[in-house]
């Protein structure tokens, strides 16, 4: 396996237990190989959704949905049911794919001897660091929890939306690192170009090798979108939902000056400071996957051009001229962004759409609640997440 594959191999060992990943690294054959403990993984992990289901909606409804007017319930209603399936979508998803999963982790982490030379390059595409931020804010938020609560009904559900974040996080650094390893080809693939550029009796060789190498590793954005797109759709979605809700917290902490209270439980300041943290680990988990997707599909660009570099403008009916003009028409209709199940391309662009829906769907929420003639006052309407962490 290439190095940057054993950089993250341990954030890869636990994904193949989470069944994140449907197979694991075998180092007998230098291959990812689908594995009786993935199987397990996949089968304990569907049987555990059943109790989570019950779990997660009997405590949920009872803490949220009967304190709410009932467009905000509406709202919850479609929260509540993104949070209870995304274990079992994400798993299942997993497993439908999982031949198609192990044969990109193979083109994307196999050793390349051409290229694997140009190991400095992936220190800028270590991930490690990314994962043990999102962890590590995950683990505080959990534990401050844990000692703030005291009923032990709302322990274990913040637990359990603990567990599903953290599988949201560990998603995004899987997804991240997959990304990452075409941007960094592709890095090293320019690399390459620029020390043989000057040895023109081996340029042909030279576009040779670039051409073959970046079609297979500019291929594998396809691939990652067929494996990742679902699960990833749902995780913005909720991210959607969630973001919604903290700007109308915001709403009423300016309407009325203090943090939002429901009916018979008091909401102070700590829960309040508790409730906006764990909204910026959404936040991180959005910025996480768009910088990855934006930085990898930059290189691509950037890569693609490097070739017009060994263009012979003397010779125009030479063999390698020719060669490199059909690359670069073939180049104008490659797919060459990343997206989620083909509804939107992961760019910065998509930053831009998630936070004019934030705001247009919140003045709606805000519109028809204030409609409602029996509806409760904006004080007892509090963002549920209060409950849940």
């Amino acid at each position: 396996m290439s190095s940057y594959y054993r950089r993250h191999a341990r954030i890869f060992q636990i994904a193949g237990l989470l069944y994140l990943v449907p197979c694991s690294y075998n180092p007998e054959t230098d291959q990812f190989e689908q594995k009786l403990p993935n199987r397990l993984a996949f089968a304990f992990g569907i049987i555990m959704t059943v109790p989570f289901w019950y779990f997660d909606l009997k405590f949920m409804t009872a803490f949220y949905l009967e304190n709410i007017s009932p467009i905000m319930a509406a709202v919850g209603c479609i929260e509540i049911a993104v949070y209870v399936s995304i274990v079992s979508c994400t798993l299942l998803n997993t497993f439908g794919r999982r031949n198609r999963y192990t044969r990109l982790l193979n083109v994307l982490f196999h050793a390349d001897w051409l290229l694997d030379r140009y190991e400095s390059i992936e220190k800028d595409y270590d991930n490690r660091r990314h994962f043990v931020t999102l962890m590590l804010a995950v683990t505080t938020m959990v534990c401050c929890n844990m000692l703030y609560h005291r009923d032990m009904n709302v322990r274990l559900l913040s637990l359990s939306v603990a567990m599903k974040i953290f599988g949201v996080c560990y998603l995004t650094v899987v997804h991240r690192i997959c990304v990452g390893a075409i941007g960094l080809r592709m890095k090293q693939l320019r690399a390459f170009c620029q020390l043989h550029q000057v040895r023109r009796q081996a340029r042909e060789q030279t576009v040779r090798y670039f051409i073959e190498r970046f079609e297979h590793y500019a291929n594998q954005l396809r691939q990652i979108d067929y494996c990742f797109s679902f699960p990833l759709t749902m995780i913005i979605l909720l991210v959607l939902i969630e973001m919604v809700y903290l700007l109308f917290d915001a709403f009423t902490i300016l309407e009325f000056g203090r943090p939002a209270i429901m009916e018979n439980l008091e909401i102070d300041y700590v829960q309040w400071s508790l409730r906006q943290l764990w909204q910026t680990i959404y936040g991180a988990v959005v910025l996480v996957t768009v910088t990855g997707c934006q930085n990898t599909c930059e290189q691509l660009q950037l890569t693609a051009q490097v070739v017009q570099h060994f263009h012979d403008e003397k010779n125009r009916n030479s063999r390698l001229t020719k060669r490199i003009q059909r690359f670069l028409l073939h180049n104008l209709d490659r797919k060459r962004t990343f997206s989620a199940c083909g509804m939107f391309d992961i760019d910065y662009a998509m930053l831009h759409m998630v936070f004019s829906s934030i705001f247009t769907y919140m003045v709606i929420l805000i519109q028809f609640d204030q409609l409602q003639p029996d509806r409760l006052p904006y004080t007892n309407v509090a963002n549920h997440s209060e409950t849940l962490h």
